[in-house]
């Protein structure tokens, strides 16, 4: 075959498409979601230090019920729920855990990670969903989102958004974090100095059990609102027990910009249950 047929080809094609894209117009109405019936109503909490009204409590072991109704004005196609953990806050908040990998032992917690993809079709259906949290789950806020496209693609603007506020059941006590050093909630310091954060972390359980048990340092820049982990951390082992102390020494980069920055110390024990924050307003000159 040669290049002119080839290009005769092509160009039949486009035009035959062209007049079938013409033939009708093209559907940008967007698919709906309509939840009701939920066993566990959701409700207002404050998530990442920001009031969200979309949040369900719950434990593990329990069930997540729902009653879903999808709907479109043609042909519905598809719809997806994602569950995944908000940990990171996903780029706001301080509660950031510092990338690092804890190593997996028997008896470690399950960060709950469920994606459930189904094809549905006509115009209505109603779908029961029914999502089971691991027993032994990571305590935490997750992420629970609902999502439905429709054969032409259109996704649906009532994307359902949802924080998942998890406790495991063998433990719902957090920790309690004392601070000893710094002394002071306020201070100024220059790139290159060393400050050391000293204190104690006590528990109504072994800090280390769950596998998720560690003190760590973070900070916000005050200017552009964004977060960054640190080096400085201490991971809890069984031989903590129910309290142990930590000294961490953080180093202020040399690359540091000039400016105002909010540093927080948090502490987890072993099913990831949340310490209260200590935060310290540091100036960098």
């Amino acid at each position: 075959m040669g290049f002119k047929d080839i290009l005769s080809g092509i160009l039949i094609f486009t035009f035959v498409g062209f007049i079938s894209s013409c033939g009708g117009e093209a559907d940008l109405v967007k698919p709906e979601i309509f939840l009701k019936n939920f066993n566990n109503i959701p409700k207002t909490d404050i998530i990442c230090g920001f009031e969200d009204q979309n949040v369900f409590s719950v434990k593990g072991g329990e069930q997540i019920i729902l009653d879903a109704i999808f709907s479109d004005n043609e042909a519905l196609s598809q719809y997806k729920i994602d569950i995944h953990n908000n940990f990171d806050c996903h780029g706001h908040g301080s509660g950031a855990t510092p990338g690092i990998s804890l190593p997996v032992r028997d008896g470690d917690t399950e960060d709950w990670s469920k994606l459930i993809v189904k094809d549905i079709a006509g115009t209505k259906t109603e779908e029961k969903i029914t999502l089971d949290i691991p027993l032994n789950v990571t305590a935490g806020v997750y992420h629970f989102i609902i999502q439905l496209i429709d054969q032409s693609g259109n996704d649906a603007s009532t994307t359902a958004l949802y924080s998942l506020k998890i406790k495991n059941p063998t433990d719902t006590i957090p920790p309690v974090m004392n601070v000893m050093n710094p002394s002071t909630q306020i201070l100024t310091v220059k790139k290159g100095d060393v400050i050391t954060f000293t204190g104690n972390v006590t528990d109504d359980k072994n800090l280390g059990l769950g596998g998720n048990g560690m003190v760590f340092l973070s900070y916000l820049n005050k200017t552009s609102g964004n977060v960054f982990s640190t080096n400085a951390y201490r991971v809890f082992n069984n031989a903590d027990d129910t309290s142990t102390s930590f000294e961490l020494s953080y180093t202020v980069p040399p690359t540091l910009l000039s400016g105002d920055y909010e540093y927080s110390l948090i502490a987890f024990d072993g099913v990831r249950n949340v310490s209260d924050v200590k935060t310290f307003l540091v100036k960098v000159e």
